[in-house]
């Protein structure tokens, strides 16, 4: 019994063209970018050599909604946060927009091109220059809270800053001062002793919420 082996023939020509066929042209360039533009998070080390060493007694921390606040009571008082202390732009607008190591590169990337950092890798960004800057601090140091006295949960503050300060012991004491979370950002509460490296606390324990 003889077979018809032109269907075989057939088949085989139409598997030889689909493995022949080139993937496409924007798949190909997604990979590519993924492998040129996709850097990893930059390391706390890394970091630190983007932020000038602070004078003692001069870092001011802050929580969400009181950045405007915080800036205007360390330019008064004399003091950082820590955009203040940026050397080129990694930690203030337009946030080093031109370094593929930077926050701004890659989420812009992401926006445009499907690649680069996802939202975690941006919450590891500001959590990684939270704690560079916590660790160069020494001394007295400051925190702007709302008018609630609340320390949010997520707040880079609680999650990396506090216990980087309560790590390290180049900090000493931890005064906070409510705010308001609006023009005139205005103190609502003086400077009062929140942490003391010794066990004393002046101000409450500081709880997240």
């Amino acid at each position: 019994m003889l077979f018809d082996t032109s269907f075989l023939v057939s088949l085989g020509l139409l598997s030889g063209l689909t493995y022949a066929i080139p993937l496409p042209a924007a798949t190909l360039e997604e990979n590519l970018l993924k492998r040129l533009h996709t850097y990893p998070v930059p390391s706390v080390e890394v970091l630190k050599k983007h932020i000038r060493d602070p004078l003692p007694d001069t870092c001011v921390f802050y929580t969400g909604g009181t950045f405007e606040a915080a800036s205007l009571y360390a330019a008064q008082a004399g003091k950082n946060i820590l955009p203040d202390l940026d050397i080129d732009g990694w930690a203030s607008p337009p946030y080093a927009d031109a370094c593929p190591l930077s926050m701004k590169f890659q989420q812009d990337l992401m926006s445009t091109g499907g690649v680069g950092w996802t939202e975690k890798d941006e919450y590891q960004y500001w959590d990684n220059m939270s704690q560079a800057f916590a660790e160069e601090c020494v001394g007295d140091a400051f925190l702007v809270v709302n008018q609630a006295r609340q320390l949010p949960a997520s707040s880079h503050f609680v999650h990396t800053e506090l216990p980087t300060i309560a790590a390290n012991g180049k900090i000493k004491r931890l005064f906070w001062a409510s705010c308001m979370n609006m023009p005139p950002y205005a103190e609502v509460s003086g400077m009062q002793l929140a942490w003391d490296r010794c066990g004393a606390d002046g101000g409450g324990a500081l709880v997240a919420v």
